[in-house]
């Protein structure tokens, strides 16, 4: 049960108690007949006793099971979404424009564009007796304008420096599935290539640094240096193998949930800065929308 609805709960049984502990002290003709149906028939009685025990547990149940679920998709907007409100699909030969475009809109109901490349990919340990997670997503993006996304870097997740070339900064997800920390050696299967990998740092599962858009509550990113999915694909992309996305995240005025209150007029104003062809996702109010 939802904790602010308790006190409304206990002081609602009170009042029921009250209401039939008044009955019983002033209607004797009712209390003597509920007492001895009670003693001549406990049979019964245990029955009714049971099943009113039973209905309660089952509707209490249920409103655990509710507001369980409630609270695990909203802690999930704060830690794979965090100040990411929406979120623009672009190419990536059009994400520059994309970027710039939306943010030289002059709307105080947005403070924050960033652009990132992600990829799916494996990634595992090495050594004889590898550990891999085969759903892993690789990011490629600038760390300092991540940090500054949204006007507060404590929830973006994201800290130090721009992974370098061989270095990649893995989630907490991830290194608890790989069984690694900083300084281990892990290794990156991406578009047919394998790519060495020293873990530099090990990121919470927060904001930009938890940025997941499946169904799954964990997220198993690695961030790699700008440059490595155009170095892994080279000339040509492995037969089948879908291309990095490129996504423009666009955060609202507020905080992780009331920003999304934003979301219809921002949506809007973007689709119409933007044009034809272009779709803007209202990520944040889906997922509360849950």
């Amino acid at each position: 049960m939802n904790p602010s609805s308790l006190p409304l709960f206990l002081i609602l049984s009170a009042l029921a108690l009250l209401v039939v502990s008044f009955v019983a002290m002033r209607r004797s003709f009712l209390r003597r007949l509920a007492f001895r149906d009670a003693t001549r028939r406990p049979g019964e009685t245990v029955l009714v006793i049971a099943g009113s025990l039973l209905g309660t547990a089952l509707i209490t149940g249920s409103f655990i099971v509710g507001d369980t679920l409630d609270s695990s998709i909203r802690a999930s907007a704060t830690t794979q979404l965090g100040p990411v409100d929406e979120v623009v699909v672009a190419s990536p030969d059009k994400a520059a424009e994309v970027e710039s475009t939306i943010a030289g809109i002059e709307d105080d109901r947005i403070d924050g564009v960033l652009a990132l490349t992600s990829a799916s990919a494996t990634v595992a340990t090495s050594g004889d007796d590898p550990v891999a997670e085969a759903g892993a997503q690789m990011i490629e993006v600038d760390f300092d304008d991540a940090r500054a996304f949204g006007g507060d870097a404590a929830a973006t997740g994201i800290s130090g420096s721009t992974p370098g070339d061989g270095e990649v900064a893995i989630t907490e997800d991830l290194a608890a599935t790989l069984e690694v920390t900083t300084g281990d050696e892990v290794v990156g299967y991406l578009y047919g290539r394998e790519i060495d990998l020293e873990v530099t740092q090990v990121l919470p599962r927060l904001g930009v640094a938890g940025y997941w858009r499946g169904f799954e509550t964990s997220s198993p990113n690695a961030f790699v240096a700008p440059g490595t999915f155009d170095e892994a694909i080279g000339s040509e992309m492995s037969g089948g193998a879908a291309p990095p996305q490129t996504s423009v995240l666009v955060s609202n005025r507020g905080g992780v949930e009331d920003g999304a209150d934003l979301t219809t007029g921002v949506t809007s104003l973007i689709e119409d800065e933007l044009g034809a062809g272009l779709r803007v996702e209202p990520v944040k109010q889906d997922m509360l929308d849950e």
